[in-house]
């Protein structure tokens, strides 16, 4: 297996958000944000982001990391889920 492409740090949220938006389109969706720390600044520019992604969100949350997961990915690392609503 090889890597598709590399992303740096600044355009991975929005290729995250991008596969996300390719795969529910205009679906209702609750959506997390997963953040390992409590970078305030982070954290809204994460929220920024997802509501500009185009994604349908009608629930979201963030969610921190554990501490064992943190621990072993480091400050600064976050993600999204998504799961469609019923």
């Amino acid at each position: 297996m090889k890597p598709a492409r590399r992303a740096k740090v600044d355009q991975a949220a929005g290729d995250m958000l991008a596969s996300l938006k390719a795969r529910f389109g205009t679906t209702p969706v609750s959506a997390t944000i997963m953040h390992a720390g409590r970078d305030a600044a982070r954290i809204s520019a994460l929220h920024s982001a997802m509501t500009a992604s185009g994604l349908n969100v009608q629930k979201g949350r963030v969610q921190l990391m554990g501490p064992v997961i943190g621990a072993h990915v480091g400050p600064g690392t976050f993600g999204f889920s998504a799961v469609p609503l019923e």
